[in-house]
């Protein structure tokens, strides 16, 4: 039955434009897909969507636009549906409805944190940042009670940050040269060699932007 709401796309292929009107939300269970949002006249990654993820779901949550523009990265296979058959699946299913309400709830912190970084003027700071998020989403690994490790390259880290491979390639190399990392191409490995280092360089990044000028 649920395959009704089934939907192919190629590579490349728009599955939706920012500031259009929303009516469905998807699930994706093949493939990638690419939300990017235009910003200061250049195009910005939000997020690579993955197997098992939905997206689009605040189109028809809030009756608002959508906020970003969705991609397929590679060829996908999505589930499409509207409000109705949304709140059907729900309501037969209780338990996919609590996890839902984790996912959107997640979802939203990480939408205003994603926002916070691609609106970072330094790239430095763009991709410390990052790395401070995928820590704290658990997507480290320990080494010691200071550094962690993340298994990442240039591409997934230009992908979260919203810059360049280029400007990710040169920026994760001049952080290694200042001691904030090690980076290891080969091994797609980025390790972070204090964490509370970091952590404190982000904390006070964050509060000059919510600092206004007084006039």
């Amino acid at each position: 039955m649920i395959e009704k709401y089934a939907l192919i796309k190629k590579q490349g292929e728009i599955i939706f434009c920012e500031f259009e009107p929303g009516e469905t939300l998807f699930f994706l269970q093949e493939g990638q897909v690419r939300l990017i949002k235009i910003l200061n006249n250049k195009e910005k990654t939000l997020a690579i969507i993955r197997p098992g993820d939905i997206f689009g779901e605040m189109s028809i949550l809030e009756k608002q636009p959508r906020s970003a523009t969705a991609i397929a990265e590679t060829d996908v296979k999505l589930l499409e549906l509207n409000k109705e058959s949304f709140l059907l699946l729900v309501k037969n299913q209780p338990a996919l409805g609590i996890k839902l309400l984790k996912i959107f709830a997640a979802r939203i912190i990480d939408q205003k944190r994603k926002l916070i970084i691609i609106n970072h003027t330094d790239n430095k700071i763009k991709i410390l940042d990052t790395l401070l998020m995928l820590h704290e989403k658990g997507m480290t690994n320990i080494i010691s009670e200071k550094k962690v490790a993340i298994n990442i390259d240039a591409k997934e880290v230009a992908n979260w940050a919203g810059i360049s491979i280029d400007e990710s390639n040169r920026t994760l190399t001049a952080l290694k040269s200042s001691n904030y990392i090690d980076f290891n191409p080969a091994t797609k490995t980025v390790t972070l060699q204090d964490i509370d280092i970091i952590r404190s360089i982000i904390e006070r990044e964050h509060k000059k932007t919510q600092q206004t000028p007084t006039t």
